[in-house]
């Protein structure tokens, strides 16, 4: 990419400078904002101004023209997580800023900030940049400061400290460089004794760099004072008034990459060491003679038209399918894809506003299903312009094998708008985590208290937090990994491609959760969308959900997740892992998973199948549960009549409802809500059709009989190629073909 690098002639800003040319990025231009004239040190909550006064010299050096503009903005809003452009802040001067550079350079496409912990930073120059169509790089962000430290001084980085404002930082300690032994260690005495950032992320210094592998030459201080501030004596700054080039006396050509201090990244064993790969006993396994028969996804739609429906579930609104069928809107062959998501979303925001008072800026989570993934782009910029373009919600979205006439169906979450609620959405690109790709959320906490109480309070309700579907790109390249990048030496047995991509999916997604304040060990539900021939094999889909739980149990070894596995015909990006979760406070009540058999009747005199159940607290307020019907590999779904479809559905709902009545904390307790995603694998022949409408009976007789309050329940639905499979009677492969998760309040 052609990038702009924000500077303050601090060693962040030029230090990430650094990673940019290294990963290949071409850096077209300096850019810097400056204080006023005569103006040393302000009270800024954006920029770094001592040291402004060196940075001509600095673009110089770097061979790089430099922009200019001077801070005429104040500091607002300074409480805020999240910022809406406003007259008169000074983040707005960086916006003038940044336009100038897109002016003389009109085909930039990324910004280098070195943010390295400062959300309140990060967020703003995000929120800027995306105004202006550009990418963030700040590759530097939320890696450990004395890693970054080590790694600046063994580049050779000329970093000087000109202001210290920190207990065990004086007056002596300015003009002192980080290339100075005593000093690092000094730095890092004071971070392992009193919690002081080595790199200064807490204000305790501010440097300017006066050499580094990028400059063509050294820069020299000619005139400089030492000033104390008014505010202290605390705080001191080195003011340079004069400095020139200073030729080194070997000449030194290291403006290209590799810089061999920054190679861990490319050889991924910064990655590795930090986060280690596990590897499957099933990788090796032969593929399975298993095809699926054409385009499963075809047929006719319901003949009955269910309409949409909102349901109040542990304290958040549940909607069911939202698709055009839902709404009886005119489909036929000559319907584009985002013409067809233009007139849904109006149809759901019309329909939330008119029937419940709700909007769309009010969804903590979409899952988004689309029949092609080819036509995404152009259905994702309708998207876009409908949800909140501050905290848009977390979204899974997945390639559905739907009838032909359904482009994209949707399936929220929303919250009341009375409720408190916190996102994560982290659109630069780092080495911390999957960057987000579109307009989404990488996380969101809404419902109850924020974070858990001192002491349980009776009644409380637990916030869950939802993460959006995450697939395994590498964080600093935002592409897929290879095999061989999860392997330490070319000798080493390479995994799979979905193992190298599930690393990094549970890498990206773990850090997700620990800047959320959350664990594995809080995750109380996880779906995991796999897309690729080694879903086939029996083995490799628990393989998978194996993997997927002995990463989480390594920081959390007594995480117990309800998990659920389904393959997809595509996954966003190529990917062909796909994970999302709901988490839930630590202290809500303890979960109860079980898993036995039972009879499923109608089934032609084949082998039994059976229904597993699971069930597990989800918040205080809320349970989750899921039930699933299976088949044995050599039978198949198509032989089933509607009654036997209506019997498997209606099996895994009682098996549903049952275990919930007996779960701790629900028993004798009557529902207020219930929220049913039914899962169906197309592949086993099941249509549709067959499945809503015999999934709708099945909901009828239920209400009819007792098991199901009338009114309370909401149901949605996903078609998937598979649903998994597992060993029956332990010699039988049997695949789901029906899978029930209900979420119940």
């Amino acid at each position: 990419m052609r990038v702009v690098g924000l500077i303050s002639g601090g060693k962040d800003s030029i230090w990430n400078l650094h990673y940019c040319r290294h990963f290949g990025h071409e850096v077209v231009c300096v850019a810097h904002l400056a204080p006023p004239e005569g103006v040393g040190e302000m009270d800024s909550y954006m920029y770094q101004t001592v040291g402004s006064s060196v940075v001509q010299a600095i673009a110089s050096a770097l061979g790089l023209p430099l922009i200019c503009r001077t801070i005429a903005g104040q500091p607002k809003s300074i409480e805020s997580n999240t910022y809406s452009p406003e007259a008169g802040d000074e983040v707005e001067d960086l916006t003038c800023l940044l336009k100038d550079v897109l002016e003389a350079h009109p085909t930039l496409e990324a910004v280098s900030c070195g943010a390295i912990l400062s959300n309140y930073q990060r967020l703003r120059v995000e929120n800027v940049c995306s105004r202006l169509g550009l990418k963030v790089v700040a590759f530097m962000w939320k890696q450990e400061q004395p890693h970054l430290l080590k790694q600046m001084v063994a580049g050779g980085l000329d970093a000087r400290i000109v202001k210290v404002a920190s207990m065990g930082l004086t007056e002596k300690h300015v003009g002192k460089s980080i290339l100075d032994p005593a000093f690092a260690s000094y730095i890092t005495s004071l971070g392992s004794k009193w919690g002081v950032h080595v790199c200064g992320e807490g204000g305790e210094y501010e440097s300017t760099v006066f050499d580094a592998p990028l400059y063509q030459h050294a820069i020299r201080i000619v005139d400089s004072e030492v000033v104390v501030h008014d505010a202290g004596a605390d705080v001191v700054f080195l003011n340079v008034s004069k400095s020139e080039p200073e030729p080194r006396e070997v000449a030194e050509d290291m403006r290209g990459p590799p810089f061999q201090v920054l190679e861990e990244y490319s050889s991924m064993a910064y990655y590795r060491e930090a986060y280690p790969p596990f590897l499957s006993s099933a990788a090796t396994a032969a593929p399975c003679p298993y095809e699926r028969n054409g385009d499963l996804g075809s047929g006719p739609l319901p003949q009955r038209c269910q309409p949409p429906v909102l349901r109040r579930v542990g304290g958040l609104l549940s909607t069911s399918s939202l698709d055009a069928n839902a709404f009886q809107l005119p489909v036929d062959h000559q319907t584009s894809a985002d013409g067809q998501c233009k007139e849904l979303l109006k149809a759901i925001e019309e329909w939330l506003t008119q029937d419940y008072k709700q909007s769309l800026r009010n969804a903590v989570f979409a899952e988004v299903q689309v029949r092609d993934l080819g036509c995404f782009e152009a259905v994702n910029a309708v998207y876009a312009s409908a949800f909140d373009a501050v905290q848009p919600p977390p979204r899974v979205c997945i390639q559905t094998p739907m009838p032909e006439e359904t482009h994209v169906r949707f399936r929220l979450l929303l919250r009341c708008a009375e409720e408190p609620s916190e996102s994560l959405r982290v659109q630069s690109i780092s080495t911390w985590a999957m960057a987000c790709i579109g307009p989404y959320s990488q996380a969101f906490r809404s419902g109850g208290y924020l974070k858990p109480p001192e002491t349980e309070t009776e009644g409380a309700v637990g916030a869950a937090l939802f993460s959006a579907g995450v697939i395994g790109l590498v964080p600093h390249s935002m592409a897929l990994p290879t095999p061989a990048q999860a392997v330490e030496a070319p000798t080493c047995p390479l995994p799979t491609q979905w193992e190298a991509e599930l690393w990094m999916t549970m890498r990206s997604l773990g850090n997700v959760l620990a800047e959320m304040e959350c664990s594995w060990g809080d995750v109380r539900l996880a779906h995991v969308y796999a897309a690729g021939s080694h879903a086939r094999h029996p083995d490799h889909s628990n393989a998978l959900l194996e993997l997927v739980l002995q990463y989480m149990r390594r920081e959390a070894p007594m995480a117990s997740p309800l998990i659920t596995f389904t393959e997809q015909p595509r996954l966003p990006k190529g990917g062909q892992v796909e994970i999302n979760v709901v988490c839930a406070p630590k202290n809500c009540a303890d979960q109860v998973v079980d898993d036995f058999p039972a009879p499923l009747e109608n089934c032609f005199g084949e082998p039994e199948a059976h229904t597993s159940v699971a069930s597990i607290a989800l918040t205080q307020a809320a349970w989750a549960a899921s039930a699933e019907s299976k088949v044995p590999d050599e039978g198949t779904c198509g032989h089933l009549s509607s009654d036997d479809v209506k019997a498997m559905a209606a099996r895994c709902l009682a098996a549903v409802m049952d275990t919930l009545a007996v779960t701790p904390g629900l028993e004798g307790r009557s529902l207020e809500g219930v929220s049913l995603q039914v899962q169906h694998s197309v592949s086993l022949g099941l249509l549709a059709a067959a499945i809503e409408a015999g999934m709708q009976d099945a909901i009828q007789d239920a209400e009819a009989t007792g098991l199901l309050t009338p009114g309370i329940t909401v149901v949605a639905y996903m078609p998937a190629f598979s649903l998994g499979t597992n060993a029956f009677n332990r010699c039988v492969i049997s695949r789901t073909c029906l899978r029930v998760i209900a979420i119940a309040s």
